[in-house]
C-alpha cells in the first residue's frame, strides 16, 4: 500500500557546485545517458516559499520522511547536502524561492546536550538557533543563501580542566582525554560567557555538462543513509567552506543509476584547543560515489564509497587529490606521521522498498589503511566502526505512522588483542582529529564511542506525536587505556516525548527529554566497607526541553 505523506514538502535534487579539479567530471562524461532528459519546462510562476532544506532542521527531516514513500519525485538521496531539499526550484522555475524560517528553543537543565544542530553548541541553559534564507535560480546558475543566527547561554557544569604544564600546551576547556599523541580538539566547555553567533550558510552553483555541476559553498554535508550518527559527514559540526564537483541528481546509465560529490574544504580548530599558531588551519579532501544497479524501479539495494583526508595546513592545489592518496599507517607507524595527514575511508548499502515504506541499512568505516591485502584479509575489522538501522512508514487513518531505529559501534576493535589501536576519530597525524570548530564533523557521540536509538511518530493532517529511547556509552578505549580502580563507564540513558500542532500559520513541535549521565567524566568512588566492585558514581539527571516553530506550507501541486 502506497505511503501517504502529504502535508511534507516533496522536494527534489538541488544544485551543487565546485571549482578547481575536474576529475570526478570524468565520471560524468563517462556516463552515458540512455535516453535525452525532458527538458520541457512548466509556465514560470511567481515566487514561492518552501521548507528551510538546511542539513538536521526540522524542514530536513520532513523531507527525508516524504523520500520514504513510493510518491516522492526523487529516489532517497544517500550524499546530501543544503541544496539536495531544493529540486522544486525545477518544479517551478522561479526565480525566487523563499525558503521559510526555522526557530528552535532549547533549555538543558544539567549539562550540554544535542546532536546534528549544526552551528548550536547546545551547552547547559537557555539555546536558541534561527535561520531563513533565499533561493535564486537563473538558467544554469544557482544561488542559495540561508543566514543563522545563534544564542548559548553556555552555564557552567563540572569539567576536568586539561593539564596546566609549564609552559601550558593547551587551554583549560581542551578535552582532557583526548592529549596527544591521539588526540582531538572536541572543548569540554566552550568559554565560561554567553555565546552570540551569526553565520551566512549557503552557496552558489553552475550546471555544466552532462549532470555536473560545480561550486563554491559553506554548508553541511551528509554522506551515508545514517539517520543519526553518519560515520564520515553530518551536520554536528558548524558548515565549512569548500569548492565541489557532484551530480545533478541520480546519471541513468546502461550500468545503473550512479550519483557522485567531490569536495576540496578547510577545516579550522576551536577557540579553545591550543596555543599553537601555525596549525589552525586544515585541508580536507573527499569523495563519494553511490551506485544503484537496475532502473528507478529496481529492487536492488544501492551501495555507496566514501573517503575523507585531512592534511595539516592550508587547503590548496596540492591537497585537491588528497582524497585518492596513500596516508601510510601513522596510528601503527611513527614514520607515517611526518606526511601529517590522516584517513577515514567508508562503505554504505541502503535497501529501500517504496512500496512498502521499508529501508534498511549499514555503513562501515576503516580509520587505518590496512598494510596489504593479507593484513586487510586476516584482520579486515582492525580499527573499524560500523552503523545499522532501518525505517518504516505506513498509512494510519488520516496520517501517517513512522518507526526508525540505528544501532552505532565506534568502540575498539577485537585486534586490539593483539596490535595497537587507537581511538577512532583521533589522529597521530592531525592533533585536531576528525573535528571542525571543536565538533565532531560526523557522529555526535564522538571517538570510541557505541549508541543505540529507536523512535516513533504519527504524523497526523494538523498534529503529530511520539517519543524515542536511546543509551550513549561515551569513548570506552578510554578505561582500557587508562584502567584505574574507580574509573567506570560514562553512560547515558535517555528518553523523549514530543507532540506537534498546526497554530494558525505556525506549526509547533515540543519535546521533552529526560536523561541520566552515569559516572560523568568517569568518575566513581567506592563505598565504605565494601568490595572493590561496589561503587556509586558521579551521575547527573539532565532534562531537555525543546520547541521548534515553522510556518505552515501546503504541499505545492506539480
Amino acid at each position: 500500500m502506497p505511503v501517504n505523506l502529504s502535508g511534507v514538502l516533496q522536494p527534489r535534487p538541488t544544485p551543487r557546485f565546485s571549482a578547481a579539479v575536474v576529475v570526478l567530471g570524468l565520471l560524468a562524461a563517462c556516463a552515458e545517458p540512455l535516453h535525452a532528459r525532458q527538458t520541457a519546462p512548466p509556465p514560470r510562476s511567481r515566487a514561492t516559499a518552501v521548507r528551510l532544506p538546511a542539513l538536521g532542521t526540522e524542514g530536513d527531516r520532513q523531507i527525508r520522511l516524504q523520500e520514504l514513500g513510493p510518491e516522492s519525485p526523487r529516489p532517497p538521496a544517500l550524499l546530501r547536502s543544503t541544496a539536495t531539499g531544493l529540486d522544486a526550484l525545477r518544479a517551478f522555475r522561479d526565480t525566487l524561492v523563499f525558503l521559510a524560517p526555522e526557530f528552535t528553543f532549547s533549555y538543558n537543565t544539567a549539562h550540554p546536550w544535542g546532536f546534528n544542530d549544526g552551528l548550536l553548541r547546545a551547552g547547559r541553559g537557555a539555546n536558541f538557533i534561527g535561520s531563513a534564507g533565499v533561493a535564486v535560480r537563473n538558467k544554469r546558475l544557482t544561488m542559495v543563501f540561508i543566514p543563522q543566527m545563534v544564542r548559548e547561554a553556555n552555564l557552567r557544569f563540572q569539567t576536568i580542566p586539561f593539564p596546566q604544564y609549564a609552559p601550558p600546551t593547551r587551554g583549560e576547556w581542551a578535552n582532557p582525554f583526548y592529549p596527544l599523541p591521539t588526540s582531538a580538539d572536541l572543548p569540554q566547555r566552550f568559554g565560561a560567557e554567553r555565546r552570540r553567533i551569526g553565520l551566512l550558510q549557503g552557496r552558489i552553483a553552475l550546471d555544466t555538462w552532462r549532470g555536473a555541476r560545480v561550486g563554491v559553498a559553506n554548508e553541511h554535508r551528509w554522506w551515508g543513509p545514517a539517520l543519526e550518527q553518519p560515520l564520515l559527514l553530518g551536520a554536528n559540526a558548524p558548515p565549512f567552506r569548500h569548492m565541489f564537483i557532484e551530480s545533478d541528481g541520480p546519471l541513468e546509465t546502461r550500468a545503473g543509476r550512479f550519483e557522485y560529490q567531490w569536495i576540496l574544504g578547510e577545516l579550522t580548530e576551536s577557540e579553545y584547543f591550543d596555543f599553537d599558531t601555525t596549525n589552525t588551519r586544515r585541508s580536507f579532501s573527499a569523495v563519494a560515489v553511490t551506485w544503484h544497479p537496475g532502473g528507478a524501479t529496481s529492487a536492488w539495494p544501492t551501495l555507496g564509497f566514501s573517503r575523507g583526508v585531512m592534511a595539516q595546513g592550508p587547503a590548496g592545489i596540492f591537497t585537491a587529490l588528497d582524497a585518492f592518496r596513500n596516508v601510510g599507517r601513522p596510528w601503527s607507524r611513527l614514520a607515517d606521521t611526518v606526511q601529517r595527514r590522516d584517513q577515514i575511508t567508508t562503505l554504505f548499502l541502503r535497501w529501500h522498498v517504496p512500496e512498502r515504506g521499508f529501508a534498511l541499512y549499514s555503513e562501515w568505516a576503516r580509520f587505518e589503511q590496512p598494510a596489504s591485502l593479507r593484513d586487510f584479509l586476516t584482520q579486515p575489522g582492525h580499527s573499524q566502526g560500523y552503523t545499522i538501522g532501518g525505517e518504516w512508514a505506513r498509512p494510519y487513518r488520516a496520517g501517517t505512522l513512522h518507526a526508525r531505529a540505528e544501532f552505532n559501534y565506534l568502540e575498539p576493535s577485537t585486534s586490539i588483542r593483539v596490535r595497537p589501536v587507537s581511538t577512532t576519530y583521533t589522529s597521530a597525524s592531525v592533533p585536531h582529529g576528525w573535528t571542525h570548530a571543536g565538533q565532531m564533523l560526523g557522529p555526535g557521540i564522538g571517538p570510541g564511542s557505541s549508541s543505540q536509538w529507536a523512535a516513533i511518530d504519527y504524523h497526523g493532517p494538523r498534529w503529530r506525536w511520539g517519543g524515542s529511547m536511546g543509551r550513549w556509552r561515551r569513548d570506552a578505549n578510554y578505561r582500557l587505556l587508562f584502567p584505574e580502580p574507580f574509573k567506570r563507564e560514562d553512560l547515558q540513558l535517555y528518553a523523549s516525548l514530543r507532540a506537534g500542532r498546526d497554530i494558525g500559520s505556525w506549526r509547533a513541535l515540543v519535546e521533552f527529554t529526560n536523561g541520566v549521565r552515569l559516572n560523568h567524566l568517569y568518575q566513581a568512588f567506592l563505598l565504605p566497607g565494601t568490595s572493590f566492585n561496589d561503587t556509586e558514581g558521579v551521575d547527573l539527571l539532565n532534562r531537555t526541553v525543546t520547541v521548534t516553530l515553522t510556518p505552515r506550507l501546503a504541499s505545492p501541486s506539480r
